[in-house]
Order: C-alpha cells, then sequence, then structure tokens
C-alpha cells in the first residue's frame, strides 16, 4: 500500500506485475518469444521504456482523446481520474504504461502517472490540454490580499472561541454560522451542492494538525494556548505552512505543472471541460483548495469552471491603512491588515462584514468569554490605546473588566488561610509557596452543597459574571500532529497498484456498474438504500457511504461493513466502520449516496 501513487517508481511497478501480462504487453516480440524471460530483460526494457524519445512517442501514438486523458491525469498528481473500465488493465492508457490504475482500502479504483515521467511528457500534454481547454479571458478579475488565507483562518478560530461552531443534530453548523462566515470569508461555495462550509472544514482540519481548534460530536473548541504558539511565528512562515496543507489536503496538483500550463496559456483561461464529467466535482475541489492558498483564481463561464494564475497584492507596512475603532464602539479594520490585528480585535469585538474593510463592534460578552478563557485584559486595554480608541471607549471597556473581576465562583482546590500568621507563614516557605497563587479578595464565602446551581442563577439575574478569569480554557489532550493526507479522502487513501487481471467475481461485481448495486456513489430513495443495504449484507461486501452526518457522526464519506438495518418509520443502518473497527449507527435518510465497494 502507498499514500502518494504519483511515487511509486516505474520499474517497481513492472516488477510487480503478472509475468503472461509482462510479457503480453509490456516486452518485445522477440523478447516474450524466449523461452525464459530473466530478470535482466526486464530491466533492459525498462531502461529502454524511459528513454524520454521512446516516452514521447508513446505518447504520440495514443488517440487524441487518450492523449487529454493521459495529460489530466500527469496534472492531478496524486488525485488522478476515476477508472471505469470492468477491469482496469484493459484501460488503453494502463496498456500503454505511461500510467497505472491502482485501488485503494476505500474500494474505489483511480488512475495515476508517475513521477518520474513529466518533465519528458511535460511539453507535449500542456499542448494537448491548451488544445481542447483554452477560454477567453473573463472580466472582473481582481487581486487577493496575500495574506488573505491568514484572515480567513483567523475568524474561523475566533467564532470557535466564542462558541459558534456548534453542531447540529446532522453534524453541520447552523444556519447563523454559515451565513456569517459568508460574510466574512471566501467560502467558493458551489452553487450546485451543499458545500458551503467546504474552505471551513479546510481551515479547520488544519487547525487541528496544530492544535489551535479540536473538533467534538457537539461542537468545535477554541486552544488559546496553542493559537498564541502559532502566532509567535512570523507571518511568512504561518502563511507557507497553511498554504502547504491546503495543496497536499487536495490530492497535491503537480503545481510546476500547473504554472507552466498558465504560462503557456499567455493570459487565456483553462476550461475543466479537460475533465470527464465525473471526475469535475474532485477537480473543482481542488481548484478551490488552490484558490484558498492564492495560487489560482477561478471563475464560472457558461457554467464551466475556468481557472488562471491568482494575482496577489500586498502592502508595506509603512502603507498599511490603521485599525480604527470609533466612539460607538464601532470598529474599521483594512482587509489587508496584519492578521494578528483581526485576532485581538476579535478578543474583544465581533467582526460583522467584510466589503474591501471589516467591520466590527466592540462587545461585552465576547470580552467577558475571551477573559474567561485567560486572555490578559490588559494586553487587550493596550491595543485599544496603540489604536488610539476614544477616551469613552477606553474607560467603558476599563469598566466591563473591573465588573468582571468583582467576583467568580471557582470549582479549582482553595487553601484559605484564617490567621495573618499563617499566611505569612506560607508564602514565606518556598516549597508549598511554589504551587500556590494569592487570590485577592474581600471576602471568600463557602457555597452550601447542593446549591451551586441556585447561586449561580441569583448572581446571573443581579447581572454578575461568576466565571472566573481563565476558567474556560479547556485542558486539551496532546495530539500527534495530523498529516493533511489523513483530511481527504483520496489524499488520506492507501493504493495499491491493480497488478493482475481481476477474478471473475471482482468483474461481475464491475458489471453492476451503472446499477444500483455499482460500486460508484450513487443517490437513491430510502427504499432503494435498504435494497442495496440487504445485499450488501446477504453476500458480505462492504459498502461505501457519503453520509450527511448525524450528532454522533460528522459528515464525511465511509468506508463500512454491514451488520444489520433496521427497518421502521425511521430505519437505521449498524454497520462496522472499517479503519477503526467501532460499531456506528446511520440513519438511512441521512445516507445522500451510497455504493457496494469491490473489494
Amino acid at each position: 500500500m502507498i499514500h502518494r501513487p504519483s511515487a511509486l517508481q516505474f520499474s517497481e511497478y513492472v516488477k510487480a506485475l503478472s509475468s503472461p501480462w509482462v510479457l503480453e504487453h509490456f516486452l518485445s516480440e522477440s523478447e516474450a518469444s524466449r523461452k525464459v524471460v530473466s530478470s535482466n530483460v526486464i530491466e533492459n526494457a525498462i531502461s529502454e521504456f524511459i528513454k524520454p524519445e521512446n516516452l514521447q512517442a508513446r505518447f504520440d501514438e495514443l488517440e487524441l482523446s487518450e492523449q487529454l486523458r493521459c495529460a489530466v491525469i500527469y496534472l492531478t498528481g496524486n488525485v488522478g481520474l476515476l477508472c471505469d473500465r470492468d477491469d482496469p488493465l484493459e484501460d488503453p492508457l494502463v496498456k500503454s504504461f505511461l500510467v497505472y490504475a491502482a485501488y485503494s482500502n476505500e474500494g474505489v479504483t483511480r488512475l495515476f502517472g508517475f513521477d518520474e515521467f513529466e518533465e519528458s511528457l511535460l511539453s507535449r500534454m500542456i499542448k494537448t490540454i491548451l488544445r481542447s481547454s483554452v477560454v477567453v479571458s473573463p472580466l472582473n478579475s481582481a487581486p487577493q490580499w496575500k495574506y488573505r488565507p491568514l484572515n480567513d483562518l483567523i475568524i474561523v478560530a475566533s467564532m470557535a472561541a466564542q462558541s459558534e461552531l456548534k453542531k447540529g443534530k446532522n453534524g453541520k453548523f447552523p444556519r447563523t454560522a454559515i451565513i456569517k462566515l459568508k460574510k466574512l470569508i471566501d467560502t467558493y461555495s458551489d452553487s450546485k451542492s451543499d458545500t458551503t462550509d467546504f474552505i471551513t472544514r479546510l481551515i479547520i482540519a488544519y487547525c487541528k494538525s496544530n492544535g489551535v481548534l479540536q473538533e467534538s460530536e457537539l461542537e468545535i473548541m477554541f486552544n488559546s494556548e496553542a493559537m498564541i504558539n502559532w502566532m509567535n511565528h512570523d507571518l511568512e512562515f504561518r502563511l507557507n505552512e497553511l498554504k502547504e496543507f491546503a495543496i497536499n489536503a487536495h490530492g497535491s496538483w503537480r503545481l510546476d505543472f500547473v504554472d507552466r500550463l498558465i504560462e503557456a496559456a499567455e493570459g487565456s483561461w483553462i476550461s475543466l471541460r479537460m475533465f470527464p464529467e465525473k471526475d469535475r466535482q474532485d477537480a473543482f475541489d481542488a481548484i478551490r483548495a488552490l484558490k484558498f492558498a492564492g495560487i489560482i483564481d477561478y471563475q464560472t463561464q457558461d457554467e464551466m469552471v475556468i481557472f488562471n494564475r491568482m494575482k496577489l497584492f500586498s502592502v508595506p507596512d509603512s502603507q498599511a491603512s490603521p485599525v480604527v475603532v470609533q466612539a460607538d464602539f464601532t470598529a474599521v479594520i483594512p482587509e489587508e491588515s496584519d492578521p494578528d490585528e483581526i485576532f485581538h480585535f476579535s478578543q474583544a469585538g465581533e467582526l460583522q462584514s467584510l466589503d474591501k474593510v471589516f467591520k466590527g463592534k466592540l462587545n461585552k460578552d465576547i470580552l467577558s468569554n475571551s477573559l474567561s478563557r485567560g486572555i490578559d485584559s490588559d494586553h487587550i486595554v493596550e491595543w485599544l490605546q496603540n489604536h488610539q480608541a476614544p477616551a469613552n471607549v477606553i474607560e467603558t471597556v476599563k469598566e466591563w473588566i473591573r465588573e468582571f473581576f468583582r467576583l467568580f465562583i471557582t470549582e479549582r482546590m482553595m487553601l484559605i488561610s484564617g490567621e495573618m500568621k499563617v499566611s505569612r507563614q506560607i508564602e514565606s516557605y518556598a516549597p508549598l509557596r511554589a504551587y500556590l497563587e494569592i487570590i485577592p479578595a474581600q471576602s471568600v464565602y463557602q457555597i452550601k452543597r447542593g446549591c451551586e446551581d441556585k447561586v449561580k442563577e441569583i448572581l446571573s439575574g443581579l447581572g454578575f459574571d461568576y466565571r472566573q478569569a481563565g476558567e474556560e480554557q479547556i485542558e486539551f489532550q496532546a495530539e500527534p500532529r495530523i498529516d493533511a493526507g489523513e483530511y481527504l479522502e483520496f489524499a488520506g487513501a492507501k493504493w495499491r497498484p491493480v497488478t493482475e487481471v481481476r477474478s471473475e467475481e471482482k468483474k461481475q461485481m464491475s458489471a453492476m456498474r451503472g446499477t444500483k448495486y455499482g460500486e460508484e456513489l450513487k443517490a437513491l430513495d430510502i427504499s432503494e438504500i435498504i435494497h442495496v443495504i440487504d445485499y450488501a449484507v446477504l453476500t458480505g461486501r462492504n459498502l461505501i457511504l457519503d453520509y450527511e452526518g448525524s450528532p454522533y457522526l460528522k459528515p464525511g464519506v465511509y468506508t463500512v461493513l454491514p451488520l444489520s438495518c433496521r427497518k421502521g418509520m425511521d430505519p437505521i443502518l449498524e454497520a462496522e466502520l472499517l479503519r477503526t473497527k467501532s460499531k456506528k449507527q446511520f440513519y438511512v435518510k441521512k445516507i445522500r449516496k451510497i455504493g457496494v465497494a469491490s473489494e
């Protein structure tokens, strides 16, 4: 099994193929006619095949449609194209040995190119794509702020900090959160499908990789300490790391290929019509990730996505427009502001819209939430002073901070001294003092057992915020760093090259293609989904589910072993997840698409 399909060495692939296949399709007639074919013969044939002039000749021998398909396979790197052949080894491109077929642990078969062939074939593949996919330049291609990906990340993280990214029963974010995100970040949503949280999910995945965010079944949680640690890196480091994650998370298109393709187009835009229809959603997802990374721009023309190089702009610090905080507590923050400025404002205010500039407003509740997570109140006041906020704003914010610190209820273990002599003794004894923190207080009250909730209710009614500073900073368990490849289905899958002619059993499964029992994902009504589930249970096949999400299962594509299907008003599939071997329940009405895995 391999994680990066395009990294497979051609010599390893040929040696893994069955001997009859190599004899019939790879070796020349004179070589194949030998009674014994030695490893030296195969090595020599491989060495001859990979010569640039021979690779180019093999490409030129392909039909024009196959040349285009081959070029697109190489362009897409570790994404490749879906293979719809009953037997992948019968695909003309596979027989040409310029590409190979591989199947994943998710039961999907795709076609990939070899990294080592790219340079020899690149100029021919670029010409092939441009011959069929160039369109005239559209209007209104606006440049993008260089650090916008970081701005978007700060916004998503800040919304998580304010508990705005809780999930509904279907595992999705509430409509109010989606609407707010669309006002503040470019979601690059596809009008034809419900994918408005595409970029949000990509950002969350990156933030989970460095501990800034963690995800539970019910919400996205914010880690202040990890955020501060991340912000300690310079902007270029953060931007480059985020861009690399976005690119790799969606299969890692060959960026040198993309760059030279755009350059050869000489200002014209390139259409996704080069892709077979069944591969266009994967291509669009990769395009959106590349746009988020600031590499390419895209638009829609005649219902087809077209792309070109992204135009970026940056502003020298000396020319940057200042953040303006106004007497009515509103703020205007230029889009091209340092991302850290947006974060600092978000500790005390709410961003409300973006139209060339961010507009927001300072908010007492948001400030109190930040203080409860342990944000230093002095830093907030200092930020306002540095941006020359009006005196009434600074004084009011100081009053909000004072009100927050008036009292608090704590669940932490407390040591209470009743005598001045004892207090001095404790403070002077270093071995004990090192583990204590002095809490200045006018009076300390012990709440009667069982009356905690009643006291909180009364204090709230009197206008007190009873939370302790730093109380709501969640203790996060250290987790291993998440690789971008674990984020997406085909990027996270493990791939095994197809090296043998499919067995009759597999051919029978392939014959199901196009029916409701085929392995390709398809949208069906509930009764047909139940028929497919029953078929899979009866034959012992795995199922591939595109699931909408439910309270304890997030949206995504799952490969499962079906165990049973409970019929009734609200049918439920009981199944075992192949990756974790854990048993889960899937609501049939929330299965968007279903397929029967061939493996």
